[in-house]
């Protein structure tokens, strides 16, 4: 095919009504494209007409995805979300990804069970390149207090907005490294089940204003007690949550009678409590506040 049928090609695609097609269109078109005819234009013309797709159809395609460590590729450029789950990145290709210059444009990252440990949390917070991510998926990767800290003071991860650390190694230092971070308060979406975070830790979450856009807090499956969930009720900073998960993490009466009566959780529509030690006392405190027991989530609705 010819520079100009090729073209012709992506602007008929361009011209379609944003989608997963179209997408999946302009990238095989562009993966065929000789680097030394004219590539780079066409990069810049597909670049320049997709600044209203949504971030989620620009998803790196699997054929870009299967060699990235390997050889730079300009055509991530025009890619917005990346997902490496289980690909055995480790530290080292982190780091690799942390300096590519295409990845720029990134808004959505993904690295679950990769392995990377701190250092690779290093990595990706010291980037100069992924300073757009407003999601970021750190899920089973080994990151303890080091890496977390690293994080939390990394103002290139300003934009966040989800950020997602299920089953690593943070614990109440990593949690409080989080809590006073001056870069992440624009999360609106934070999960950190599994991470052995304790009483203090689940202390410093509540009492940082740094988190008071949160929408969304997780913390299953991490021992926090009465003394944690009732300072996160108590908490005025957390006035914005709608979804609380606190699964598994051994708290009792007292807990759920302070989330159910705080003043501040008014918003809160959806409360995860699975697998918690509490009686008759706590669902009547739930009951009255207008929660109902909805598939083992309470639910309050307006």
């Amino acid at each position: 095919m010819q520079r100009d049928e090729r073209l012709t090609q992506i602007q008929l695609l361009l011209d379609k009504e944003p989608s997963e097609e179209p997408w999946e269109g302009l990238c095989k078109l562009l993966n065929t494209w000789p680097e030394d005819e004219g590539l780079g234009e066409a990069i810049d013309c597909v670049e320049q007409q997709l600044t209203g797709w949504s971030d989620n159809y620009r998803q790196t395609p699997w054929i870009w995805r299967k060699k990235i460590l390997e050889r730079a590729n300009p055509r991530l450029r025009i890619v917005r979300g990346l997902d490496l789950y289980a690909r055995k990145v480790g530290d080292k290709g982190v780091a690799t990804l942390a300096g590519m210059h295409s990845l720029t444009n990134l808004t959505q990252l993904y690295l679950d069970s990769n392995n990377i440990g701190n250092a690779g949390a290093v990595a990706l917070a010291q980037s100069p390149y992924l300073t757009n991510l407003n999601i970021l998926q750190l899920r089973y990767n080994n990151i303890g207090v080091e890496g977390m800290k690293a994080l939390a003071q990394s103002p290139n991860l300003s934009k966040l907005s989800q950020f997602r650390l299920d089953e690593n190694q943070i614990g109440d230092a990593g949690a409080l490294a989080l809590a006073q971070s001056p870069y992440l308060n624009n999360l609106t979406i934070l999960h950190l089940l599994g991470n052995g975070i304790g009483s203090e830790g689940a202390k410093a979450l509540a009492q940082s204003p740094n988190l008071s856009n949160l929408t969304d807090l997780e913390l299953i499956e991490n021992p926090i007690g009465d003394i944690g969930a009732s300072a996160l009720a108590q908490s005025p900073h957390l006035a914005n949550l709608v979804g609380l998960s606190l699964a598994f993490t051994q708290i009792g009466d007292e807990a759920v009678v302070a989330i159910a009566q705080s003043p501040h959780l008014s918003k809160l529509a959806e409360l995860d409590l699975q697998g918690n030690n509490f009686s008759s006392v706590g669902c009547t405190a739930l009951v009255d506040a207008g929660f109902k027991l909805d598939n083992q989530r309470w639910c309050r609705f307006d």
